[in-house]
């Protein structure tokens, strides 16, 4: 824990590597992202300029530079920063995701909630699962 993990992050992997049929991507790709929002201080991205974002698909937020420090100083940072601290805790979460059962192991896409609500806290619009305590309250 707390230990940063260097991986190439690109969304077509999955498919390539199915493709090319190398065996068990499914069970890492779910292993290493499901329930790992990166803004939350899982992981992180260096852009080409030297710029740390906490998601890759959010290259709003910044974390630092690594010309400026040394990655390890920013994710350390990260790790005990305010942002990173409400992130993690998953009773901030709003709406459906708020009341989901299970918010502890999903949490949604915070930087979606964020870009179409302006809200980081907001349900994720692209989930379409509808949590067991609003079925059974409709």
């Amino acid at each position: 824990k707390g230990k940063p993990e260097v991986n190439v992050y690109c969304p077509f992997f999955v498919r390539i590597a199915k493709e090319r049929g190398i065996p068990d991507v499914d069970n890492w790709f779910n292993n290493f992202f499901l329930g790992k929002c990166s803004i939350a201080g899982k992981y992180m991205s260096v852009i080409e300029n030297g710029d740390v974002i906490p998601c890759s698909f959010n290259d709003r937020t910044r974390l630092g530079n690594v010309q400026d420090k040394p990655l390890k100083q920013i994710w350390d940072e990260h790790q005990t920063s305010e942002f990173t601290r409400k992130l993690s805790d998953r009773s901030n979460l709003k709406g459906k995701c708020g009341v989901c059962e299970y918010r502890e192991i999903c949490g949604g896409c915070r930087t979606r909630a964020e870009m179409y609500t302006g809200d980081i806290f907001a349900s994720d619009p692209a989930c379409g699962y509808v949590p067991k305590l609003l079925r059974e309250t409709n």
